[in-house]
């Protein structure tokens, strides 16, 4: 070991708590010297004559434990010698006791509190209940004690002694004092006279009030004390002083002085010493002044003076000046043995008797000199002033110059700056800086005319229309904003005017134009819409426009079967048969009353397709957006199977899919936009396998990534948010499988099951793509047509008339493909209404007409007004238009403006209540604006 062994322990012996803090060095010499030095402690209890049994106690606890210590730690090393010095503290101990003790073989044995086999196990000595009446036992941290808490009337180790607190062996009470008892059996003493403490144990010390003076040291006494005097003080107290001048040990006329144990004599002049016995030699610190001789004498000296100075100590210098030497209040000062005179001003000589001549340095610089006693004064020349004539009189002082002119001084005189406008010695002559000849022409413009005011300022009165300190700028009229409704407002000299938007009239653009006065719907009825914004025709049924002026080609909804040739009708259509076929040559399909062609008439293509379990269709892929829109329409009685399903295809890891699936007879959904994101399903519970059509509409958001699916007749569900987009990595998808996948295509581990659709299912419409044709398909497996049992030729989703705004009934349409060569443009002037674009989108040799609609307008006509759709936004919610096509063209095609003055504005209203403090109102992508960014926000 190479340090120190520190032990702490502590015993209680006799009452009273040991602590023993032991430091052993590594060697067992220095454990023997320990235990050497406790048989000192052993031998002087055995003198006061300790009982046997107490001496084993201490023997056992202070010295046997360190014996312990070196045998058990240093025994295995130690010498001989060593052996015999431990065995010597044994007998010594057995010798001082007078008992035999263990011997240092028994040593090893466990201690009081443990045991086991190497005593490393603490022995609970509470566990035998070893406490009393009640008495509560606490382990003692010294090893083999414990303690009990006794209850109130008991005493003793184990609380088995019943004792009384006041009774006379326990009575704790001391001198005399009264011992109560309390109800916890605990004592409480009221203290005689002169004692106090919780036992009366304490000497009350009277001495702490300081009762003795003059520093006398105060002894306490019982319910008393006396006080030492300080040596020169006597009395109960200290408080008389001895005095020590009775004995008059003063002398030679001292006066004696009572001072604290001890006398002070003031001695009179010529004698010192404590008494005062003793004569000074006066001489000896020279006490004569100005070098005069001192003569000693018995108690008092004599000092021979010096010419001019006299006094007992030659102190007082004879003054010279008695006799008034000095002249002309000249004032004297005494010397010794002489004196000196200072003269006033004006005055020299030994007695101020000469008069000085003041002018004698010509002091004067622009005067004359007069010379005076002590003095001199000078007459100054005209401008100059001062005692030596050496200022120049500020002429400037009084402030000669008006109307803000500057003054400079000169010698006697002064000049005047006049600022602009001002002339005249003083400034005192206001200039008209209307007529002065330099201004007059160029001051006020426009044919103002010049009013003059104080010095250079002057105001232009201009004429109407003109305003500006110099009639410089034309008075804007359109400030007032004097034209209503939008108008654009042209200011004019001292004059305006207005430029209305379409549907407004009047000088300020306040009435509003009757556009239904000369009744511009041909087919229909003119509802004029709010001021401002024009008329809408409502059409009869079959015509379509701006103006009802177009017949709507029924034809486009292909209506005929395959191979018929489709002729328009005013609301309806003819099917004309091929002149091989075997039905009429011309079926008429009206939209207004139920009329069926014949069972041949069924279209071998179709797109409400039959499953039967192990079926499924399969179209090419559709370009992807930030936000996606799909529709369909099913009817089934299974409880399982796949509707519809697309993802990012085999070669990019396929990590994005969308999947429309029946589980346990529930519709649900699920999508993944990541690969590093997990499925995200949306589970509407709903059972919806009860044979009955559905109508599902799912919008899938790309960014951030999130669904809602609202099935027909039932609230909208929306998906969690992901946390994260697919973002620039996803533009088209992969195939689109309906009803199932065939057996050849790899699965998506995480879109778990794959079970085949059994039933009906309609693909109404993806992103606007709304061909879904068996014949469209780029691979089928054992398909059939589903139809209606009521009309065969039902077809499930409803088709939108646009020439009435309401649905038409599907089961009198009939589906036809008309050639190429017979087919007519599909977009003309009013298909699309409200100021709708009309699009030709090219799918599969088909040209169908697609509708982007202004702002506020809706449906795939644009027929739907959204004026009165007014949404409340959450904190993470946002609404998408369509692009805002109409706003491309420049803003001066609204108003009757002479193409010069047409502008490019885009003009935004928005309506908007918020009590929020900041958030974006509005954005638009990057394609709106003729690619400009507009950002409207609150901060």
């Amino acid at each position: 070991m190479d340090s120190p062994i520190t032990s702490v322990e502590s015993y209680r012996f006799l009452g009273t708590t040991i602590t023993q803090d032991l430091k052993w060095e590594p060697t067992i010499s220095s454990l023997i010297k320990k235990a050497q030095q406790r048989m000192y402690f052993l031998r002087q209890l055995r003198k006061a004559k300790l009982p046997a049994q107490m001496l084993v106690q201490f023997y056992t606890a202070i010295i046997e434990s360190i014996l312990t210590s070196s045998i058990t730690v240093w025994f295995a090393g130690a010498t001989v010698r060593d052996k015999q010095r431990l065995q010597r503290i044994v007998r010594s101990a057995e010798e001082v006791i007078g008992r035999s003790l263990p011997s240092l073989q028994d040593l090893c044995t466990c201690g009081p509190g443990w045991t086991g086999v190497d005593c490393a196990v603490d022995v609970d000595e509470c566990e035998s209940d070893p406490c009393l009446n009640g008495a509560r036992c606490q382990e003692s941290h010294v090893p083999g004690e414990f303690h009990c808490t006794c209850p109130p009337f008991y005493r003793g180790a184990v609380c088995s002694q019943p004792f009384h607190p006041c009774d006379p062996p326990h009575n704790p009470c001391q001198h005399h004092s009264t011992c109560l008892t309390r109800s916890d059996g605990t004592a409480v003493c009221i203290c005689s006279a002169g004692f106090e403490g919780s036992w009366c144990e304490i000497d009350t010390n009277e001495c702490t009030s300081d009762p003795c003076h003059n520093g006398g040291f105060c002894v306490d006494g019982v319910n008393g004390y006396r006080c030492e005097c300080k040596m020169g003080f006597f009395g109960l107290q200290c408080e008389q002083d001895v005095d020590e001048c009775a004995s008059n040990p003063c002398q030679n006329g001292a006066t004696c002085q009572n001072l604290e144990n001890m006398f002070l004599c003031t001695c009179v002049p010529g004698y010192f010493g404590v008494c005062c016995d003793l004569d000074v030699d006066e001489c000896e610190v020279s006490p004569c002044l100005h070098q005069g001789i001192c003569i000693n004498k018995p108690g008092a000296f004599e000092c021979v003076c010096r010419p001019g100075y006299s006094g007992a100590r030659c102190e007082v210098n004879i003054d010279e000046c008695v006799s008034n030497p000095c002249q002309n209040t000249g004032r004297c000062i005494d010397g010794q043995s002489q004196f000196h005179c200072l003269c006033s001003d004006g005055f020299i000589g030994l007695n101020c008797e000469i008069n000085i001549d003041e002018c004698m340095s010509a002091p004067c610089l622009h005067g004359s000199c007069v010379d005076g006693i002590g003095m001199f004064s000078c007459l100054c020349e005209q401008g100059w002033t001062g005692i030596r004539c050496e200022e120049n009189i500020d002429d400037c002082a009084f402030s000669p110059c008006q109307n803000g002119g500057s003054c400079v001084d000169l010698i006697d005189k002064f000049a005047c700056f006049c600022p602009d406008g001002f002339s005249g010695k003083t400034c005192e002559n206001d200039i008209n800086m209307c007529t002065e000849s330099a201004h007059n022409t160029t001051l006020c413009f426009n044919s103002g005319t010049c009013v003059d005011g104080k010095g250079s300022n002057f105001t232009c009165s201009c004429p109407p229309g003109f305003t500006g300190d110099f009639c410089e700028v034309d008075f804007n009229e359109c400030c007032s904003a004097p034209c209503h409704n939008g108008g654009i407002c042209q200011d004019l000299i001292n004059s305006y005017v207005c430029y209305c938007r379409s549907g407004w009239t009047g000088l300020h653009c306040e009435d509003d134009i009757n556009e239904c006065l000369p009744q511009p719907c041909d087919q229909g009825i003119c509802i004029q819409n709010d001021p401002g914004y024009g008329y809408t025709c409502f059409c009869r049924p079959g015509f379509v426009g701006k103006n009802c002026e177009h017949n709507y080609d029924d034809c486009l909804l292909n209506p005929c079967p395959a191979a018929f040739s489709c002729v328009d009708g005013v609301n309806g259509v003819s099917c004309v048969a091929p002149a091989s076929d075997t039905v009429p040559m011309e079926t008429t399909v009206n939209t207004s009353s139920p009329s069926h062609p014949a069972a041949a008439l069924s279209p071998r293509s179709t797109a409400n397709v039959k499953y039967f379990g192990d079926s499924f269709l399969e179209f090419d892929g559709i370009e992807m957006n930030r936000l996606n829109d799909i529709t369909l329409r099913f009817q089934t009685r299974s409880s399982q199977g796949t509707l519809l399903y697309m993802d990012h295809g085999p070669a990019n890891n396929q990590f994005f899919f969308i999947k429309v699936f029946i589980t346990e007879g529930v519709l649900k959904y699920a999508f993944n936009c990541h690969k590093e994101d997990e499925v995200t399903q949306i589970n509407t519970a709903i059972q919806i396998n009860d044979d009955t059509a559905h109508m599902v509409n799912i919008r899938q958001h790309l960014n951030p990534c999130e669904a809602e699916l609202t099935l027909s007749g039932h609230s909208t569900i929306k998906s969690a948010v992901s946390n994260y987009w697919p973002g620039s990595m996803l533009q088209r998808t992969y195939h689109i499988f309906v009803g199932g996948l065939p057996l050849r295509y790899p699965l998506n581990q995480k879109a778990e099951h794959f079970d085949n659709f059994t039933g009906c299912i309609e693909i109404i419409e993806i992103n606007n793509r709304r061909s879904f044709l068996t014949s469209d398909s780029i691979a089928n497996s054992n398909t059939g047509e589903c139809r209606n049992t009521t009309h065969p030729s039902d077809t499930i989703l409803p088709r939108l008339d646009p020439s009435t705004h309401s649905y038409l009934n599907d089961s009198t349409v009939t589906r036809t493909e008309k050639s190429s060569s017979d087919e007519a443009p599909v977009c003309f002037q009013g298909l699309c209404q409200n100021g709708g674009t009309c699009y030709t989108q090219h799918h599969f040799n088909k040209s169908i007409p697609l509708c982007l609609c202004p702002l506020h307008f809706t449906g795939p006509f644009c027929e739907k007004d959204a004026t009165v759709y007014i949404p409340r936004f959450d904190v993470d919610s946002y609404l998408e238009l369509q692009p805002l096509v109409s706003l491309l063209r420049s803003s001066g095609d609204s108003y009757n403006l002479p193409t010069t003055n047409k502008d490019t504005t885009v003009i935004l209203q928005l309506t908007l209540k918020t009590r929020s403090t900041q958030g974006t109102i509005l954005y638009n992508t990057i394609f709106l604006l003729a690619n400009k960014i507009a950002h409207v926000w609150l901060k």
